[in-house]
C-alpha cells in the first residue's frame, strides 16, 4: 500500500502540480491528456534516488517480458 501511495504523491508532484501552477487550462480530454504525457516520458525516464535504473528502464526489463497476450475472446459475464 506505501509504495502505491508513494507513486500516487509521485504523479501528483511531477505531473499535476506543474499544470497547476503554471495555471495550464485544457479545453478538451485530448489537451489534457497530451499534457500529461509529455510530462509522464519525463517523469518515467528521471532516475531514481535510491537506486539504479528509472521506471521506464524496470518496465522494459522486468515487467515487459512479465505480460501476457490478451484473450481472444471478450469476457462473458455468468448467468
Amino acid at each position: 500500500k506505501a509504495a502505491v501511495e508513494t507513486a500516487v504523491l509521485g504523479v501528483e508532484r511531477e505531473l499535476l502540480t506543474p499544470l497547476w501552477r503554471q495555471q495550464r487550462r485544457c479545453r478538451s480530454l485530448a489537451e489534457l491528456n497530451e499534457a500529461l504525457r509529455e510530462g509522464l516520458a519525463a517523469y518515467n525516464a528521471k532516475p531514481f534516488q535510491k537506486r539504479a535504473g528509472s521506471r521506464q528502464s524496470v518496465f522494459a526489463s522486468m515487467e515487459r517480458p512479465a505480460l501476457l497476450a490478451l484473450p481472444e475472446r471478450d469476457y462473458e459475464f455468468a448467468a
